[in-house]
């Protein structure tokens, strides 16, 4: 496995369209979009992001390693197809992406870390 990880938190805001849907509907939306996801195979976690921010209605945090076979570039693509397929429903608001790698300051595992990968 890579020392490298890609992480990407996708800001989203839910369309006019979405809310026009039946609540039957937006259900079978979210079990769409999450089936969607699991199939990305990128590692990813949902959170709610409203009243915290009034702009946005939730986040995905997307996670990949990096390595010579799947770089940034293999990533985006992905993650751009994925969400591009759910354009009518959510709207990205902001999205904020970096890399990370281990800490050449900072010896062992911290009790507070948190395996991006396996949680």
């Amino acid at each position: 496995m890579s020392d490298r990880l890609l992480s990407s938190f996708s800001f989203c805001q839910f369309t006019p369209a979405y809310w026009a849907l039946s609540p039957t509907d937006r259900q079978a939306f979210h079990g769409r979009l999450v089936a969607a996801l699991c199939a990305s195979q990128i590692h990813f976690d949902l959170y709610q992001v409203f009243p915290l921010r009034a702009d946005v209605d939730f986040l995905i945090w997307m996670t990949s390693p990096l390595n010579e076979e799947s770089g940034p570039d293999t990533f985006f693509q992905k993650a751009a197809a994925l969400l591009n397929a759910f354009r009518r429903e959510i709207e990205p608001k902001a999205v904020w992406w970096g890399m990370t790698r281990p800490s050449t300051y900072a010896r062992g595992k911290s009790d507070q870390e948190i395996d991006p990968l396996n949680g």
